[in-house]
């Protein structure tokens, strides 16, 4: 019996250090994202207020903190790919509020800047996350803004297109893009866009309509 046991309790012990090993892991990563989402909790309030047009005063102050805490927040745990689209929103949010002002050079500059830091940090959130359709979207802004229309915006806009063509916000990122360079885009891509505004909810189609309109693309009726 003593010479059948042996291998038995080996294999129990064996078993016990891999569930310990386990459960400390376990414990150690579910400790870190415990630790960022406490330590990002009024940061990633403070965005989302923002998203809706709310929230504190865009004070500088303000921002550099939400800055620091959603930087903070991506060393404790790098594989958040949302915090680095709170990341990109912010910059990109930063930029958008400069465009009334960019006849001068040095502010031009330092929204040039802030649209490349967005747009790096939606590239990692792709990475992390790449059925996620609004960080393909807000990649593809950010280029937009940027005049980038290389491979990896066709490449961020048709993902973001494939993904969320159902999403109302992934809806209207497309269609700043697609209406204000309408004349260049292939017509394969606007077969897409008018199918994706007459299958929009009425309230969404509106708004993409308004924006066809201003932009001078002619859409058929619903």
């Amino acid at each position: 019996m003593s010479t059948l046991a042996a291998p038995v309790r080996k294999r129990f012990v064996v078993a016990g250090a891999v569930l310990a090993g386990l459960t400390s892991a376990a414990l150690w990563f579910g400790g870190h994202a415990t630790w960022a989402d406490a330590a990002t909790l009024r940061a990633r309030w403070i965005i989302a207020e923002w998203r809706e047009g709310k929230g504190p005063s865009r004070q500088p102050e303000v921002l550099a903190r939400v800055a620091a805490d959603l930087q903070a927040g991506t060393r404790i745990t790098p594989g958040n790919a949302a915090l680095y689209d709170d990341l990109g929103f912010l910059h990109a949010f930063q930029a958008e509020a400069l465009s009334p002002y960019v006849g001068e050079p040095a502010l031009r500059d330092y929204q040039r800047q802030l649209l490349v830091t967005a747009a790096g940090h939606y590239r990692t959130s792709t990475a992390l996350r790449p059925t996620f359709p609004y960080s393909w979207a807000y990649l593809a802004l950010a280029k937009h803004m940027l005049e980038e229309y290389d491979g990896e915006y066709w490449v961020a806009f048709d993902k973001a297109h494939q993904l969320g063509r159902a999403e109302a916000g992934v809806q209207v990122a497309l269609a700043r893009m697609a209406f204000a360079r309408w004349q260049e885009l292939s017509p394969e891509r606007k077969d897409r866009m008018v199918a994706m505004v007459l299958s929009a909810q009425p309230k969404v189609a509106g708004m993409l309509r308004a924006l066809a309109d201003g932009a001078g693309a002619v859409l058929p009726a619903p």
